[in-house]
């Protein structure tokens, strides 16, 4: 007997007719260029301004559309925390530096690639939801967030009121840092987990005081346990914040006596006014805050379960997410090309049908359609991420897309539910393809040009199936969690991956804009190297010398000692030595100082407090040695996609050891 298909599921759930799977997508082809209108062509002056409305936030005109307007925290620079969409292509703008497909001509937006990928062994193509396709604006998305999570501080984990006063700096923070809960430290590493910059609260730790914490200990922090958290995700940036303000106020009470903050409550409780008093909870022991991030995690838990923040995005979307029009030209490009395209995201059906309505069409409220689900092969909502990616089978769900309802399915396909009047649609149609004889498509895709279904839970097999794909080379998924989205479907699944980075186009203007001072700092660092060696090669023959003058063996004259052509030493005195090597200290010391002070200008320039995203010092950040283990591509932003052929071939550069002399 034939096995029930998804694709079954998908045809008659939408009460439309069969059509014949064709191979080639000659079909599905035809119909989106109809749906288009004609504007998707493969040149590079094809597609118009004027057809559809600019995806850059009001004010801004130019093609990179990355801000460096708004202050931070510490009164200086900052940036979009998540770079609005790219231009859609016109004149103004073209796509390619060439008629060829080629690089896009800006570098802002170029794909970057790690792990050389052919994309004609690419099947499927895969996208996450939340900061992949849709890119949220920080100054109103992240605001909402910490404004709720103050609230539920107060209302529900009984903070004082004064925590509800606090501010909220969208630009403070970043992504790829690490907190130490139990400390109450917020720390960015190099890719060999050296703590580089570490904050106490709002205060940056002297050098001595983070070498103390964390490098002058007997047994180094792997600072992967339970006491610390990783800042991976743009999601984290409001709560990492807020933390980071509690532990300051934590600090500021304990600078007050004990006694008298308990004599002063005692006073004010008396007089009525003890509720505007009250302290912050006080931990296990003086010096842990892990309590203070607990509470903070379970307070944004409980926006995301309550459906206040998710409810707030659904009345207003304008406000808090960029409209990117753009994304169906990739989404139809990627099609044309043979390819299945799907969506695995772990936000839930109701959120992802706004979402992505308004993402693509701008449709709200009573607007909304279920016409999105026709750019899609398969769309996978609160597949719980990164467990997805896990052997452990889970199951999976078929949404009534009408209801929002779930129907159990048999390790995915569907299943008689006892009790209802009438059979599931995809049973139905199975029924009515046994009796006409007709086979089971393998592939578990909707038809063309038919919407999705839509499934909720399952797992990555699950998925396999339904792509009918063999092999994990044979998908590229493409998301902005490191960990959630990357790490685990490339390590454990070999999926292809591409990272999304928002941050990434304000970086590259921030290092073009400046692209000269990178050599002059690596000229005074070659300048200072240079003159710290020929001081010790001085210290070290005046050392020889002062100590065969006292043992009675030497004289005062360089030459006892040797040739010494490359300090022209033979005519020098040991009290000439002295003077030269007081010189060379001083000069040294002088050059020390000035690299170290225009390399903390250059990387405020980026970021008054974490400097680059992707750097510490010299140093690959942790963040970019993760990009370049776990990401085969990466770029700023997803609608990037389309500047590049779907037939590419992307090559990484070659790796060099630093005894080859590569850059």
């Amino acid at each position: 007997m034939t096995t029930p298909t998804f694709a079954m599921a998908r045809a008659l759930r939408c009460n439309s007719a069969l059509r014949p799977t064709l191979a080639n997508h000659a079909w599905r082809r035809q119909r989106r260029r109809h749906k288009l209108g004609g504007l998707f062509h493969c040149s590079a002056t094809s597609l118009s301004t004027e057809d559809s409305p600019s995806p850059l936030p009001p004010g801004d005109t130019t093609a990179s559309a990355t801000s460096s307007a708004a202050s931070s925290a510490s009164g200086s620079s900052s940036k979009w925390i998540s770079s609005p969409p790219p231009p859609l292509i016109s004149d103004a703008t073209p796509a390619w530096t060439d008629e060829l497909w080629a690089s896009p001509a800006e570098r802002t937006r170029q794909i970057f690639c790690n792990r050389s990928l052919n994309m004609h062994g690419v099947k499927a193509v895969g996208f996450d939801m939340d900061y992949t396709l849709a890119q949220y604006i920080p100054e109103t998305f992240e605001q909402l967030a910490y404004n709720l999570t103050l609230e539920k501080l107060v209302t529900v984990f009984g903070y004082p009121p004064k925590v509800a006063d606090l501010k909220f700096d969208p630009h403070y923070m970043v992504r790829g840092l690490t907190v130490d809960k139990r400390r109450g430290n917020v720390l960015k590493m190099d890719r060999h987990k050296y703590v580089k910059i570490a904050q106490h609260g709002l205060r940056t730790l002297s050098r001595d005081e983070r070498k103390a914490l964390y490098d002058g200990v007997e047994q180094r922090e792997s600072f992967d346990g339970k006491d610390f958290a990783q800042i991976d995700t743009l999601f984290s940036l409001a709560e990492a914040y807020l933390f980071m303000q509690l532990v300051e106020m934590r600090d500021g009470e304990r600078m007050q006596h004990k006694q008298q903050r308990q004599q002063q409550r005692q006073e004010e409780e008396e007089e009525g006014g003890g509720e505007n008093n009250k302290h912050l909870p006080e931990g296990s022991s003086p010096n842990d805050y892990s309590h203070l991030y607990r509470d903070v995690r379970a307070a944004v838990d409980l926006c995301h379960r309550d459906g206040s923040l998710k409810m707030a995005v659904a009345e207003e979307p304008s406000k808090y997410i960029y409209e990117d029009p753009s994304l169906l030209s990739l989404f139809r490009m990627l099609c044309d090309s043979g390819r299945q395209v799907f969506i695995c995201t772990n936000s839930l059906w109701d959120y992802t049908n706004v979402v992505m309505n308004f993402l693509l069409y701008g449709r709200v409220g009573s607007d909304k359609t279920l016409d999105w689900l026709s750019e899609f092969d398969v769309v996978i909502v609160g597949s719980g991420k990164p467990a997805f990616f896990q052997s452990a089978p889970r199951p999976m769900f078929e949404v009534d897309v009408a209801t929002g309802l779930l129907a159990n399915t048999d390790d995915g396909s569907p299943v008689a539910q006892i009790g209802l009047d009438e059979p599931l649609p995809a049973l139905d149609e199975y029924n009515m393809r046994a009796d006409e004889g007709s086979e089971a498509s393998t592939s578990s895709s909707a038809g063309p040009g038919e919407p999705s279904a839509v499934y909720q839970g399952g797992h990555f097999k699950h998925l396999n199936r339904m792509l009918n794909v063999r092999s994990g080379s044979q998908i590229l998924y493409v998301g902005d969690h490191i960990y959630g989205d990357i790490l685990r479907s490339k390590k454990q699944l070999g999926w292809r991956t591409m990272l999304i980075v928002p941050e990434l186009a304000a970086e590259i203007a921030c290092w073009e804009k400046n692209n000269e001072i990178p050599s002059e700092l690596h000229r005074l660092r070659d300048l200072r190297d240079s003159m710290s060696d020929e001081l010790h090669r001085v210290e070290f023959t005046l050392k020889t010398l002062e100590e065969q003058a006292a043992n009675g063996s030497g004289a005062e004259d360089v030459s006892a000692i040797g040739s010494m052509d490359d300090l022209e030493a033979n005519d020098e005195t040991v009290e000439d030595l002295r003077v030269r090597a007081w010189q060379l200290r001083d000069a040294r010391d002088a050059i020390r100082a000035e690299h170290k002070s225009r390399l903390r200008v250059y990387h405020e320039s980026f970021h008054p407090v974490w400097g680059q995203l992707l750097k510490t010092g010299y140093q690959n950040s942790r963040m970019a040695h993760q990009i370049s283990r776990f990401a085969c591509l990466y770029t700023s932003h997803v609608a990037n996609m389309r500047y590049y052929s779907p037939e590419r071939s992307y090559r990484s550069r070659e790796d060099y050891l630093p005894h080859e002399g590569g850059n």
